[in-house]
């Protein structure tokens, strides 16, 4: 009986330690601030779906949550990156020429190519902004390269946004 007593108690204690251990880290770790000017505005970012709203729109919420997840992975503790789209063309488009079964449908080919306008603002743990600007993210041969997401629809939207986390990290490491 002892034995388990002890064994539920060492339990507990390493149970504990980890939640601590989590969330300092989750206080500590880089965080996004992502925001979207306009989107009804964007070349396309919906599925098809007209007057659907921003915070509808299952692909804003699915970029915001990789660009979330990827900042805090990739930047140093501490730091913040905040980002406003202010456009969206994601690769590929629809071809309605090719007959009513085909409206619906986003062709890609390597003639749409995807787009991401932003405007970022790294800020480090101090507080001080560290680099800052307008960016227009775009992949001219993003058809011949094999993305890490295969089977996610936005697959070659965050592969942009990975390489530019990346490059913002060497370029902020470099200085």
């Amino acid at each position: 009986m002892k034995l388990i007593s002890l064994l539920v108690s060492s339990l507990c204690v390493a149970v504990a330690q980890s939640v601590a251990a989590q969330t300092q880290a989750d206080v500590f770790a880089a965080k996004a601030e992502v925001g979207f000017h306009e989107p009804e505005r964007y070349t396309d970012i919906g599925d098809g779906s007209p007057g659907r709203s921003d915070t509808d729109n299952d692909h804003l919420i699915a970029i915001r949550g990789h660009l979330e997840y990827q900042v805090a992975r990739m930047l140093p503790a501490g730091s913040r990156l905040i980002v406003t789209f202010t456009d969206i063309d994601l690769a590929g488009d629809f071809e309605p020429w090719r007959g009513s079964d085909f409206k619906n449908i986003r062709v890609v080919k390597d003639i749409y190519p995807p787009r991401l306008d932003l405007n970022y603002r790294l800020i480090d743990a101090r507080g001080e902004v560290v680099r800052e600007g307008q960016v227009k993210l775009g992949d001219m041969t993003f058809m011949s390269t094999l993305p890490k997401l295969i089977q996610d629809p936005l697959r070659y939207e965050k592969e942009l946004l990975d390489n530019w986390i990346r490059s913002l990290v060497v370029s902020v490491q470099s200085t």
